[in-house]
């Protein structure tokens, strides 16, 4: 009976495990997310990567001006939201 105490206690003292109203939803892709190209020499020194690694760091960048700095780009509106 005293760990129903605690229980209770916790949900009370710290609210139920439901997901934060949308409103407040932080998303951690664009809180935690550095950018890579910053230059037009990180641009010449991407084109001299492997070409997946290329492609991955050309996606993420992509996925962060459309997602996180709302860029209006034909580009963003084939992308698939990250969750």
């Amino acid at each position: 009976m005293s760990g129903e105490g605690g229980i209770v206690c916790f949900i009370i003292c710290f609210g139920a495990s439901a997901p934060p109203p949308p409103s407040i939803v932080v998303d951690s892709f664009c809180q935690r997310y550095d950018r890579q190209v910053l230059s037009n020499a990180d641009i010449n020194a991407i084109k001299g990567l492997p070409p997946a690694l290329a492609r991955r760091i050309q996606g993420n960048e992509v996925d962060y001006m459309c997602q996180c700095l709302g860029w209006q780009d034909p580009i963003c509106k084939g992308r698939a939201k990250r969750k």
